[in-house]
């Protein structure tokens, strides 16, 4: 019976922590996110993307206006190409992120530079997958704790530990990408992008 009681422990342990996976806790986890995407009055969390077509006489003259656009308002550029086409006329991208509340000035500087032949803006809400993926962590972390405890118990066998142990390497995996997820979706609802076609 000494030898069971472990073993039901790590079933009891492992059965809880699912079970505020799915029984509907996660909709009462509070929820604080702090980037600068999201509007107080209703803590959305949204992805904005977007693309802009620019048609100009001077490609250079316009490409170095976006870059120093970008860099005025605190963006950067995460990609950049050019190239002649069949004319003869050099056109290219730009791919620019800027903080979430300077992205309408952003459009609006760069709708400036030329003729706007095309724009396409985008905003995908991710605060339920947010939550989601917060609430899940949260749970994982009460059940690594929760394993730990009974690691550090001397009443467990050899096949017991091992299991705990094997199970604590999952659920640490767990937390790993858990946390990695949240970070990129916050990374993204801070920094909105534009692929800047000019041509």
């Amino acid at each position: 019976n000494n030898e069971s009681a472990p073993k039901k422990d790590i079933d009891d342990i492992t059965r809880s922590g699912e079970n505020k996976i799915s029984d509907g806790t996660l909709k009462q986890v509070d929820y604080q996110q702090p980037t600068e995407n999201i509007n107080p009055q209703d803590k959305r969390m949204i992805i904005r993307t977007g693309t802009m077509s620019i048609e100009n006489d001077s490609f250079d003259e316009t490409e170095f206006k976006a870059k120093e656009i970008a860099k005025n308002l605190g963006g950067f550029i995460t990609n950049s190409t050019a190239q002649v086409n069949q004319s003869g006329k050099k056109q290219g991208t730009l791919t620019i992120r800027i903080q979430a509340d300077k992205y309408d000035a952003l459009l609006a500087e760069l709708a400036k530079t030329g003729k706007v032949m095309s724009q396409n803006i985008t905003g995908r809400d991710v605060t339920e997958e947010y939550v989601d993926a917060e609430a899940r962590l949260k749970t994982q972390r009460e059940l690594e704790t929760r394993l730990l405890q009974l690691l550090a118990e001397k009443t467990a066998n050899l096949s017991a530990v091992v299991e705990v142990a094997q199970r604590l390497a999952n659920v640490r995996e767990n937390i790993e990408k858990g946390g990695g997820r949240m970070r990129m979706l916050k990374d993204q609802a801070s920094f909105s992008a534009i692929t800047l076609s000019i041509y």
